[in-house]
C-alpha cells in the first residue's frame, strides 16, 4: 500500500481503482478523526475558558496583591516611623537613666557625708554628755558646799548672839555701883568664850575645780578618800559602775544606764 502511495504521490490527478473494505477504513479513521477533533476542540474551548478564568483570577490576584503590598508598604513606612520614634524615646530614656544614675551616685555620697556627720555628733554628744555628767557632780558639790557654808553661817550667828548676850550681861555687871554686893562669878560659858582665842576670819567657799577629762560612762570611779564605805565589810576600796540591768533613757542612740557601787574586797554591790 505504500508503494501506491507513492505512485498517488507521482500522479495526483489519475484516477486509480480503490478497493471498498480500503474505503470504508479510511472513512472511519476519517470520523474517528473528526471524532477527535471535535473533543480537541470541546477540550481547546474548555482549555480557553480555564485559561480565561485563570487571567481573570490572576488579574483579581495580581490587583488584589498590588493593593495588599500598597498597604504593607504603607504599613511598614508606618513602622519604620515608629521604630525611628522608639529609638529616639529609647535614646532620651539612656540619658535619663544615666542622670539618674549620676544622682543616686551623688545622693550616696551625700548619704555616707551625713552618716559621717551622725558619727561625728554622736561622739560630740556623749563628750557634752560626760561633760554634763561632770558639771552635774560639780553642781552637786557645789550644793553640799553651800549647805556646809550655811550650816557654818547659822552656827556663828548663833556664836554671834551669844557673845551679845554675855557681852550685855557684862555691860550690867559693870555698870552697877560699889557699894552693891559683890557680883556673883561669871558664868562658865562666859569664862570659856571670852577665855576663847579670837580665830582667823573664815575664807570664802571655792568650788573644786572640774576633771580636766571626764571619767568615760563605763569605766569604774574610785570613791575620794574618806568617802564612800562598804555597808558589808566596812572597806573603803570601794568603786563606781555602770548598773547594766537598769538602762534610764536613749541618747544619740545608746543607752545610758544607773549607776551601782561594789566593793573590791569582798565583791559586794548595791545600788545608789
Amino acid at each position: 500500500m505504500e508503494d501506491e502511495w507513492e505512485k498517488i504521490e507521482q500522479k495526483p490527478d489519475r484516477k486509480y481503482k480503490v478497493e471498498g473494505y480500503y474505503l470504508l477504513n479510511q472513512r472511519a479513521k476519517i470520523e474517528e478523526l473528526e471524532k477527535n477533533l471535535k473533543n480537541e476542540k470541546a477540550k481547546r474551548t474548555e482549555a480557553e475558558e480555564k485559561t480565561s478564568s485563570l487571567e481573570n483570577q490572576m488579574q483579581t490576584q495580581s490587583d488584589t496583591l498590588g493593593a495588599t503590598i500598597q498597604s504593607q508598604g504603607q504599613a511598614i513606612e508606618e513602622q519604620k516611623s515608629q521604630i525611628e520614634k522608639l529609638n529616639s524615646e529609647r535614646n532620651e530614656l539612656s540619658v535619663e537613666i544615666n542622670n539618674l544614675r549620676q544622682g543616686i551616685s551623688d545622693l550616696r555620697n551625700e548619704i555616707n557625708e551625713k552618716e559621717q556627720r551622725a558619727m561625728q555628733l554622736m561622739k560630740e554628744n556623749d563628750e557634752l554628755m560626760a561633760e554634763m555628767r561632770a558639771s552635774q557632780e560639780s553642781q552637786q558639790q557645789l550644793v553640799a558646799g553651800a549647805q556646809q557654808v550655811g550650816e557654818l553661817q547659822q552656827i556663828i550667828q548663833q556664836k554671834d548672839q551669844q557673845i551679845q548676850q554675855l557681852n550685855a550681861q557684862i555691860g550690867a555687871v559693870q555698870s552697877r555701883p560699889a557699894a552693891a554686893p559683890a557680883r556673883p562669878a561669871a558664868p562658865a560659858q562666859t569664862q570659856e568664850l571670852l577665855a576663847e582665842k579670837p580665830k582667823p576670819p573664815r575664807t570664802a567657799f571655792t568650788p573644786p575645780a572640774p576633771r580636766a577629762e571626764p571619767t568615760p560612762e563605763f569605766a569604774p570611779k574610785a570613791a575620794a578618800k574618806g568617802g564612800w564605805a562598804c555597808p558589808n565589810c566596812g572597806s573603803s576600796r570601794v568603786v563606781e559602775e555602770s548598773d547594766r540591768s537598769k538602762m534610764l533613757y536613749m541618747a544619740a542612740g545608746r543607752p545610758i544606764y544607773g549607776k551601782k557601787r561594789r566593793c573590791l574586797k569582798c565583791n559586794n554591790e548595791w545600788a545608789i
